[in-house]
């Protein structure tokens, strides 16, 4: 058998040619379906160049990984087949993810009584912002907790609602409310401004314990309330301590004296108790003072004063004068959980502490507790103590007058501030002194 061939001519060859790119271009090629969840964005044969600016996208709106970001759809790629011409541009498949694709940012709020306080960008963070509040107070305690129920809750929420720890706790410190002020206008006293506000001259006065409230100035602004507190903390403290027992002054009367003149017989001696003391703090300032228990170590020994029967007009007139000039911050009774035996009056550090009536000096030292402490025995069972001082002007043994200076206001002792502690003892035993002196 004879075989043929047939000779291709110039028509031939162009006819071939088209053929095999016919071919060629009807072959479908590999790629990816493009999805963001179930939305098609477009098709690809670099699923690696879509995957790339997906990661850039979320670095640039997490700026670079310091928000914590998570995108509202997932990216997914489906294989397919497909003619060349069904493929999308890279460009055009990122402005469909710009188009579509949703982010949130989230943070870590605190809680307080289950409302919303800051946003921080991490839990972390969060957690330290608890912890340096918490540890603002409780360097010395043995106990710590807050007040309010403070939780952490993740949250979604705008970049710019984000703060830092050091910014949450300077608006801790601030308050959650504004400080309400008012400036001194001729004629006030302390007793009207406090009347006209609702307040007790107490109150306002622990407003202003860095002001001196006896001496109103015009145009001195005073503050009227303290902004109360995001966040309370509540730390106790135990401690031990030994505090001094103060003995009783006893009196003998002779005729060889007169009224108002005495006469030391047998000096006395402090003793010594030992006493716990629980402490309760709320943001460093104490709320509730309980003592424990007690126990006496030494027995104290007691004073014995000659005193004078014979008249004499220099006597002791046992009418008292204010012994210093100040507002009454702490009035006589049960204080703190225990008794609080004098009178607290508010004062400048150096302002002069006089002998409220004429006596002798039975006691000028430091005394725990009351710190720098003039004692003053004013004969017929009546001692007057003054409390807190910076300085002591007297020595015992010494006989005063009346509105004779014998010290200054100081803040020596277990004090909030600068005051004087006044008491008035009758037969050793402490009694309301406001009866004996003028203060509103």
């Amino acid at each position: 058998m004879k075989i043929q061939y047939k000779k291709w001519g110039l028509g031939g060859l162009i006819a071939f040619a088209m053929i095999i790119a016919y071919i060629l271009n009807t072959t479908p090629i590999e790629a990816h379906q493009v999805y963001l969840d179930t939305l098609s964005v477009g098709i690809t044969a670099d699923s690696e160049a879509v995957k790339d600016y997906i990661e850039k996208l979320e670095e640039s709106v997490s700026a670079n990984g310091y928000y914590e970001v998570e995108f509202g759809k997932n990216l997914r790629f489906e294989d397919i087949l497909v003619k060349e011409e069904a493929l999308s541009g890279l460009g055009e498949i990122q402005a469909q993810i710009d188009a579509v694709l949703d982010y949130q940012t989230y943070g870590y709020q605190v809680l307080i009584d289950e409302t919303g306080f800051e946003v921080f960008r991490t839990e972390a963070e969060a957690n330290q912002f608890i912890e340096r509040i918490k540890g603002m107070y409780s360097e010395k305690a043995q106990e710590a907790s807050f007040a309010e129920d403070i939780t952490v809750s993740r949250v979604a929420t705008d970049q710019n609602e984000i703060v830092t720890v050091d910014y949450a706790l300077e608006k801790v410190g601030k308050g959650r409310e504004e400080l309400e002020t008012y400036s001194v206008l001729k004629g006030d006293t302390t007793w009207d401004i406090a009347q006209r506000f609702g307040l007790t001259v107490e109150e306002l006065a622990s407003c202003n314990t860095d002001q001196d409230l006896s001496r109103l100035q015009i145009g001195q602004v005073l503050r009227l309330n303290t902004p109360k507190p995001w966040i309370q903390v509540v730390t106790k403290e135990v401690i031990e301590e030994e505090q001094p027992v103060i003995g009783t002054t006893y009196y003998e009367k002779v005729d060889t004296l007169y009224v108002g003149e005495q006469k030391l017989k047998t000096q006395g001696k402090d003793g010594l108790k030992n006493v716990v003391i629980e402490r309760t703090y709320v943001n460093g300032r104490m709320e509730h003072e309980e003592v424990v228990s007690e126990e006496v170590l030494v027995e104290p020994v007691h004073t014995v004063m000659l005193t004078g029967s014979k008249w004499r007009e220099v006597a002791a007139s046992g009418e008292f004068i204010n012994p210093t000039n100040g507002v009454l911050t702490s009035r006589y009774g049960t204080r703190w959980g225990r008794m609080h035996e004098g009178i607290d009056i508010g004062a400048p550090t150096g302002t002069p502490i006089k002998a409220a009536d004429a006596g002798v000096v039975t006691a000028s030292r430091y005394i725990s507790g009351y710190g720098y402490t003039v004692i003053l025995d004013h004969g017929n069972g009546i001692n007057t103590l003054y409390g807190h001082a910076s300085a002591l002007l007297v020595e015992t043994g010494q006989t005063v007058e009346k509105d004779e200076v014998i010290a200054r206001v100081g803040t020596s002792g277990s004090t909030t501030g600068s005051c004087l502690h006044f008491e008035v003892r009758l037969n050793g035993q402490a009694i309301d002194p406001l009866p004996y002196v003028n203060y509103e």
